[in-house]
């Protein structure tokens, strides 16, 4: 049912879209970035991308660094679900560029997140702390707590693939209990999953077993 109500809609902003011509710059922005949130969690990465792209665009002609940067801070996980890693990260770091212009905020956190997060997947695992440290600290000053979750999550596992469990998997419970409180169904899944499939690249089966279990249950 979920699944069918995010396609149900990308059809609806698709249809907006055709019948957009009357909407100015900002509007027709945030209704490319809400269409192209709706295809990526529907897997259509590659027209996510270019829904993704114009909105930038846009907002880039506007002059709203905020949002051109929010939004190339986001484009990441969708390249990176098509293999296009390098366009991922020239993405991040243009993101980090333009949000370090500006006064400290959620969206700068957010994207030194994505950064621990691209090099924790590319197995950088001192970069990957490095990064997600940056990224909890910048989330704890403006207290997105979501954020903190994330970062704490990139921690453990850059710890755990560098072979140090205790600390990764420490970090990992931290991440865990925040998202619980937060009530977060896309971060608790995301700790659950980094704890089992983690524990079970470093050979922690038993316990892998346990979070994967765990994990399928929820």
């Amino acid at each position: 049912a979920s699944v069918s109500a995010h396609r149900e809609a990308a059809a609806q902003y698709a249809r907006a879209l055709r019948h957009a011509g009357a909407l100015d710059r900002a509007e027709r922005a945030a209704l490319l970035a809400a269409y192209g949130q709706e295809l990526h969690v529907t897997g259509r990465h590659a027209e996510a991308i270019e829904a993704y792209v114009e909105a930038i665009e846009h907002h880039r002609a506007l002059g709203d660094t905020l949002r051109e940067g929010e939004l190339l801070a986001t484009l990441p996980t969708t390249y990176i679900a098509l293999g296009r890693n390098a366009e991922a990260e020239a993405a991040s770091l243009r993101a980090i560029e333009l949000l370090e212009q500006l006064p400290p905020g959620p969206e700068l956190a957010s994207a030194y997140g994505m950064q621990a997060s691209l090099r924790m997947l590319s197995r950088d695992n001192a970069d990957g702390v490095v990064w997600g440290e940056r990224a909890l600290a910048a989330a704890e000053r403006v207290d997105d707590a979501e954020t903190r979750s994330f970062a704490l999550n990139v921690i453990g596992t850059s710890r755990l693939m560098a072979g140090e469990i205790e600390p990764g998997v420490a970090s990992l419970l931290r991440s865990l209990e925040l998202a619980r409180e937060l009530d977060s169904e896309v971060r608790i899944n995301s700790a659950l999953s980094m704890l089992g499939s983690g524990l079970g690249e470093m050979y922690e089966l038993q316990a892998a077993e346990e979070y994967l279990d765990e994990q399928i249950a929820f």
